[in-house]
């Protein structure tokens, strides 16, 4: 503010002419907030939410450089509000109030999360600064999980103040006092939320404190199936997992990655690249970003219907191969010593059927999907990956592992849900990070390296980010198998009590021979 009030053009350096010169124009048309209302509710949420879950994913992974990445993005946001509210403070008083009454709608709940973020991002830095007793490695992985739990808490309200900018801000004509106590009811959720209520917790002694023995082992936590796990063991033990298996796991998903590539370069090349060539511009840094709407090439079955056929084999790759490492490893966990005999060619073969049917049928729902499809899809995934692992584990025909599946998740939907939720965005971030300005300036830090012409160019571009895209797909679909594998066990537990019993039965034993 001090500096746009000595520097007029200071409004302009950061949030850029066009702006400036749009919201000038709208100023003497009698409308400063028509900007809100360019474009489709449909399309500002989805851009919205996607750029506001960016920002605050950037200021939150700053924080891994010793905090100082998160406390430069909250004062780089700070100074671009603080500019952005001046400006129509300049004007006239009504154009002032106008614009408070209007951003503020959508920006109470949008400002506080990214402030939050960086709040989280400084969490997650202070194990690599201040590591007390433990090892740098041990405090960051602590603080780490701690600051990846604040941050996923404001994940959802990210999305709902876009849904708010959306399709209720863009209503100015609205009177003042519904405007004033839609600010003012964001802002006592915000304050009940991330104030009172922990408070209120902390001093009736209620606020879960999770043991660092759990973060930092110097091995292995036990895992083990046979008790009624929470959402956040079950999400502990599939990253114990994965990291037990990496090697294993990650070899599949480049498998998988760059088999797509193959295909893409053999059998797709001319129709594939086609499209990106046609951005109309010269500049390759510029065809990035103009590319990657078109990105949904690659999940367009209609167009390439040779990538339908892949993608059910690499599905099949992923979920059958990470459901037999699980059950391979979990029997290792639990009985130490003992041998694990594999299913034989047969039963591998019967299993594989089995899976085949559910796999293909998803992938037929999205054969020629732009919407509907796709939502339906998410929607059953987790059950179809849980109805999977049942397949693998208990042997059974689909038919017979669709009655367990019911059986189990009976009352339970909601567990399913919340494991997944979880998955889905972290994936979400992941995908964030590659369809960001920094995928953009690596790509070209590669680019300047090579001599090329512009079309080779483009390809390499297309094919460096479609093998992270996959690479994005395979691993989701690893987390959300494991992750539906163990909660399998424990929706098992809780109907059936196997273990409860045989406890019983051994006091039982004990107390007849007593």
């Amino acid at each position: 503010m001090l500096s746009s009030q000595h520097d007029d053009s200071f409004p302009e350096k950061i949030m850029g002419s066009g702006y400036i010169e749009m919201t000038k124009d709208n100023i003497e048309a009698g409308d400063p907030m028509h900007v809100y209302k360019n474009h489709s509710s449909e399309e500002m949420f989805l851009y919205i939410s996607i750029n506001n879950l960016k920002v605050s994913f950037f200021t939150f992974i700053a924080g891994i450089l010793f905090s100082m990445g998160s406390l430069l993005f909250i004062i780089y946001n700070g100074i671009t509000v603080g500019t952005f509210q001046y400006f129509f403070f300049s004007y006239e008083d009504w154009v002032f109030k106008e614009s408070v009454l209007t951003i503020w709608q959508h920006g109470t709940i949008e400002i506080i999360c990214i402030i939050i973020a960086g709040a989280a991002g400084l969490a997650l830095g202070r194990g690599l600064l201040f590591p007390g007793s433990y090892t740098r490695l041990q405090a960051f992985r602590l603080s780490a999980f701690q600051a990846m739990v604040l941050f996923i808490g404001i994940i959802p309200l990210i999305i709902l103040a876009a849904f708010i900018e959306s399709y209720i801000t863009r209503h100015t004509g609205v009177p003042d006092f519904v405007r004033i106590l839609s600010i003012l009811l964001s802002l006592f959720f915000m304050i009940f939320y991330f104030v009172w209520l922990p408070y209120s917790k902390h001093r009736n002694n209620k606020l879960k404190q999770y043991a660092a023995s759990k973060f930092i082992p110097g091995e292995l936590i036990k895992i083990t199936t046979k008790k009624i796990k929470t959402g956040g063991e079950i999400f502990i033990d599939s990253f114990q997992f994965v990291k037990n298996q990496y090697s294993k796991i990650f070899s599949n998903v480049f498998i998988v990655a760059g088999g797509f590539v193959a295909i893409s370069l053999i059998f797709m090349e001319k129709d594939f690249f086609f499209s990106f060539i046609e951005t109309g511009t010269d500049s390759v840094f510029e065809t990035i970003f103009a590319a990657f709407p078109l990105m949904k090439n690659l999940i367009q079955y209609s167009d390439f219907p040779l990538l339908f056929v892949f993608v059910c084999c690499a599905w099949i790759y992923i979920s059958y191969n990470t459901s037999l490492r699980l059950k391979k490893f979990l029997f290792e966990t639990e009985n130490p010593g003992e041998k694990y005999y594999p299913y034989s060619i047969e039963k591998k073969s019967i299993i594989l059927t089995n899976i085949t049917i559910p796999i293909v049928l998803m992938n037929l729902m999205v054969y020629n999907s732009h919407g509907f499809g796709w939502f339906v899809f998410l929607l059953l995934l987790p059950f179809i990956q849980l109805l999977i692992y049942i397949i693998v584990d208990e042997k059974r025909n689909i038919l017979s592992a669709l009655g367990r599946m019911f059986s189990i998740t009976k009352n339970s939907q909601s567990r399913v849900w919340s494991i997944y939720i979880v998955f889905f965005l972290l994936a979400t971030g992941y995908f964030v990070v590659i369809f960001s300005p920094l995928m953009g300036l690596l790509t070209e830090f590669i680019l300047m390296n090579f001599n090329s012409n512009y079309y080779t160019l483009v390809k390499f571009f297309v094919e460096f980010v479609s093998f992270f895209i996959f690479v994005g797909f395979a691993i989701s679909f690893v987390f959300v198998t494991t992750g539906m594998g163990f909660l399998y066990y424990s929706l098992v537990e809780k109907k059936e009590a196997n273990e409860l019993k045989s406890n019983i039965s051994k006091i039982e034993l004990k107390n007849a021979k007593s």
